[in-house]
């Protein structure tokens, strides 16, 4: 920081009674005091040393008063504000003005406000100091270059600080973890607010016209979210995944110790006895997450590489929920049996494989040759996850409803890696194999159809019924439950209404659903409904399995994830979801956010592989469920 921005912040947070000039003086003989170095530039440590020594900002307060307005903030977050905001006040019913090529986010220090679409109408979004997460506003600008839509109007007296988006953002580029989190929560802020007011007003826009101004809103709403995915991405340290070591490296002795000539002891013991390997490196607690971007959920065949921020995605996952350690392996390669050794080979790395992203019908051999190759565990998640989540879903909805499974009748729409697994998971849940009709761009899969019969190995013949329906609008008649995998809008209110009492509807198509929400609940006020979207009501989402299958997996040291194991990841998340005083209608799945799902998922699935014989280690099952919750309650996973 140089002299300039200290007088420049020092200006624009004064909060005493002296002349300007005054003011700019006392900073800059302040900051000769603080540069030691005589170099023209101060560190964040000799700024706060400013402030703090010499009370600036006030006429003799204590500085720390000024932070109360933030108290909800981390400290780091704070500093930001402090460098690089421009504070300055605003009377009831005024808004900020800004120059044309200005690009600014705001943060309401005191007071309280309200944004508004232009002139023309309100929102009932309120917005006050008192919540950090309902203080900041005009965070668009902060992520694509156009100015805000929705303006803040002050409701009284109000103090706000202004935040450049260049100067936050040179600060993110270097590393400021200040910067960076600031610049993601003014973002997360930001999409969860763009949400909300793109789903109001397109509610509004079904039962009537809307403002020019909304109007604008919903067009810019998707390059707005695009704006910030990349700006997320890029920040500070880029990607999402980092590594950090686990022992003190900080002598020449650890060094020693942790590298050359302290190492070779493990590696002899391994080579004496591989099992060793889990006792000695980090393989008990690392999963691979490995694709090669031929069926990118919503994207298609986009490669290996273009897959990559998917994969260090699914590893945070993996370490946010499950505590399990993972690495993104992209292989550029779409030969199946190629792909297939380069997977077996990394077994030595890895205790699990998790497959992400490869496209039907390669999936349904690569998986099933890499586990029969292999003796670690390894899951298709796309496949598997989305089944067993369906699946409880599935068997909740069959108990609210006050139906048998034996009996109801399920067609599953989409015959894709998620959809044929669905389908043959809901069999082994009970539902009977001449109740489940698959559908796909060609209609329903029956026996005899052309493509079948053109093909005796086609992976369809699995799921191939012998009905006489041959299209959707046919099978959905009378049907107890749709599972959708597909595309938008197939499911009509017309199908909707001719299904059976309380219809289950899984609507996962991504990002449109096979039907809208609202249209399907308007349509039967008796439906059962799940979806894709956090928003809403039983939320389909993979991360309540998979991160929980492979900590019981690792666990117990299993050689696969087997049947068994995933059928009792399925009971669990049932049984969860039916433990709440909410469970009914609109809560058959758990929300993916719940923290039981640790200590409830990973104990059945770890008691699984133990009674089914692919365990290589016993553990008490009660005991390690208390581990998990003691572990979770600490932070420690």
């Amino acid at each position: 920081m140089d002299k300039s921005e200290f007088r420049k912040y020092i200006r624009s947070t004064y909060t005493g009674k002296l002349a300007l000039a005054a003011v700019e003086d006392m900073a800059d003989a302040t900051f000769d005091r603080v540069d030691i170095n005589n170099n023209g530039s101060i560190t964040f440590e000799e700024f706060k040393q400013a402030l703090l020594q010499n009370q600036l900002g006030t006429d003799h307060e204590d500085f720390t008063l000024q932070l109360r307005p933030m108290k909800g903030l981390p400290r780091n977050e704070i500093e930001v504000l402090q460098l690089v905001g421009e504070r300055f006040h605003l009377e009831p019913g005024q808004t900020p003005q800004d120059r044309p090529d200005e690009r600014c986010a705001y943060f309401l220090f005191k007071g309280e406000g309200e944004l508004v679409f232009g002139d023309e109408e309100a929102t009932d979004r309120k917005l006050s100091s008192a919540h950090p997460e309902q203080a900041f506003f005009s965070m668009r600008e902060l992520f694509v270059d156009q100015k805000a839509i929705l303006k803040f109007k002050a409701l009284t007296a109000c103090d706000v600080i202004k935040i450049p988006r260049d100067d936050v953002s040179a600060l993110a580029l270097n590393n400021h973890k200040g910067a960076t989190k600031l610049i993601e929560r003014m973002g997360t802020i930001m999409y969860e607010r763009t949400m909300h007011s793109k789903d109001q007003i397109e509610a509004k826009q079904k039962n009537g016209p809307i403002t020019a101004s909304e109007s604008k809103f919903i067009t810019e709403h998707k390059a707005l979210l695009l704006g910030y995915a990349l700006k997320y991405h890029s920040l500070g340290k880029k990607g999402k995944l980092e590594i950090m070591p686990t022992k003190n490296l900080g002598s020449a002795s650890a060094l020693s110790i942790a590298y050359s000539p302290g190492v070779a002891e493990p590696c002899l013991a391994i080579k004496d006895n591989p099992d060793l390997s889990y006792e000695y490196t980090t393989r008990g607690h690392l999963v691979g997450v490995v694709s090669n971007g031929t069926a990118v959920l919503g994207l298609g065949n986009i490669g290996a590489l273009a897959s990559k921020p998917v994969m260090e995605g699914k590893a945070v996952l993996f370490k946010q929920f499950g505590g399990v350690d993972s690495f993104d392996v992209e292989i550029d390669q779409q030969d199946p049996d190629k792909l297939i050794d380069t997977i077996v080979s990394l077994e030595p790395t890895f205790g699990g494989i998790n497959l992400e992203d490869i496209k039907a019908p390669e999936c349904f051999y690569i998986e099933p040759e890499c586990q029969r190759r292999m003796n670690i565990p390894v899951m298709h998640d796309d496949q598997h996850g989305t089944a067993i989540i369906a699946g409880a879903g599935l068997v909740n909805a069959v108990r609210i409803a006050g139906k048998n499974i034996a009996d109801v009748k399920v067609v599953v729409n989409g015959c894709g890696a998620a959809g044929f697994t669905c389908a043959k998971h809901f069999v082994r849940l009970g539902v009977k194999k001449e109740n489940v009709i698959c559908c796909d761009k060609d209609g329903v899969v029956y026996k005899g159809r052309g493509d079948l019969v053109a093909d005796p190995k086609l992976y369809l013949h699995e799921v191939a019924t012998e009905s006489p329906f041959r299209t959707l609008s046919e099978a959905i008649e009378g049907a107890d439950a749709f599972c959708g995998l597909s595309a938008p809008n197939c499911l009509t209110p017309e199908m909707l209404l001719k299904m059976n009492n309380s219809p289950l509807v899984f609507a996962l198509a991504n990002p449109t659903p096979e039907i809208d929400y609202n249209l399907a609940m308007r349509t039967r006020d008796d439906c059962i409904m799940g979806t894709g979207r956090s928003d809403l009501p039983n939320q389909i989402n993979n991360v309540c399995a998979f991160p929980y299958i492979f900590r019981g997996a690792l666990d117990v040291r299993a050689s696969k994830i087997n049947e068994d194991m995933k059928m009792a990841a399925t009971q669990a998340i049932a049984n969860l979801a039916r433990s709440d005083d909410t469970f009914g209608p609109k809560h058959i799945i758990p929300d993916a956010l719940d923290p039981r799902l640790l200590y409830h998922i990973s104990p059945a699935v770890a008691e699984a592989a133990i009674n089914s014989g692919v365990a290589r280690m016993h553990i008490d099952i009660g005991e390690y469920t208390d581990m998990l919750k003691e572990k979770q309650t600490l932070g420690a996973l």
